[in-house]
């Protein structure tokens, strides 16, 4: 399990990275404007390019954790049995 939570974050560490980069690009003119009106724009670009970090970071290292302890058993959803994924009956 935990290698398999290595090679999906290798894996999607170049499509994640280079989505956070475009958008946090994106969002740079807006973070150091300087013209009328760049009072409000630069704190909530600065927010956004922080929560695109953030979640980024977030995305490659607490997700594979999270799937390798709950492959491994040590962590359980407190879900009622309703909700429990159920083997299909052999046919």
């Amino acid at each position: 399990p935990a290698r398999a939570a290595a090679d999906c974050a290798r894996g999607r560490l170049r499509p994640v990275l280079m989505t956070a980069v475009a958008a946090a690009v994106g969002f740079l003119p807006m973070a150091l404007a300087q013209g009328p009106g760049a009072e409000v724009q630069r704190p909530l670009a600065t927010v956004v390019i922080g929560g695109i970090f953030s979640a980024t970071l977030l995305t490659l290292t607490v997700i594979p954790a999270l799937l390798t302890l709950g492959a491994a058993g040590s962590w359980r959803l407190p879900f009622p049995s309703r909700f429990r994924f159920r083997q299909p009956a052999a046919v």
